[in-house]
């Protein structure tokens, strides 16, 4: 939980500075991905492209990945389909998906996908030791991708899970 305030903390000041170079978004995800080998309900990658180049912290891109991946591994059964992550890379950027298959998020009068982002909102009340965590990961999330000029959102359907989408610019953009 430290570690998420400080690197939030860091990213928001006017000292918090992105390393960005030119990064294989293909190769970033591969190596996400990686790192969930074996966690049902698996991880199914799908790219049109064998490389996407893009401008970006590849180290804070995978963070992004890594929560998101861990998310929708956390909220998904053994038994639901594999989570989904595409890339579509077009001449002026990327956009990015990852798709579970779990649980729906919540509309509590249309406020829970609002908040989502916010830092230590929790659309699980209870807290329970299954799902744990701090409220932390998506507010870093979004705080990295908009530190790259980029955008976030989610979009949740019953019977469909939820979809987290990222759209990053190819080339570097001014801060």
């Amino acid at each position: 939980m430290v570690t998420e305030i400080l690197e939030t903390a860091r990213l928001k000041s006017e000292h918090g500075q992105l390393n960005r170079e030119k990064t294989d978004l293909v190769k970033l995800i591969q190596g996400s991905c990686l790192a969930f080998k074996g966690h049902a309900p698996g991880i199914r990658f799908e790219s049109v492209r064998e490389t996407c180049q893009a401008f970006v912290d590849a180290e804070q891109i995978q963070t992004v990945l890594k929560n998101l991946l861990a998310n929708a591994l956390k909220y998904s059964n053994a038994e639901n389909a594999p989570v989904g992550i595409s890339i579509n890379g077009t001449d002026s950027g990327t956009h990015i998906e990852i798709q579970d298959h779990g649980q729906v998020i919540p509309e509590e009068a249309g406020l829970a996908l609002d908040l989502i982002f916010e830092p230590f909102y929790r659309n699980d009340k209870s807290r329970n030791k299954k799902t744990g965590g701090y409220g932390l990961g998506l507010s870093l999330c979004k705080t990295i991708i908009e530190a790259h000029c980029s955008t976030i959102s989610v979009k949740s359907k019953f019977g469909e899970g939820a979809t987290f989408c990222l759209n990053l610019p190819n080339f570097p953009q001014p801060i």
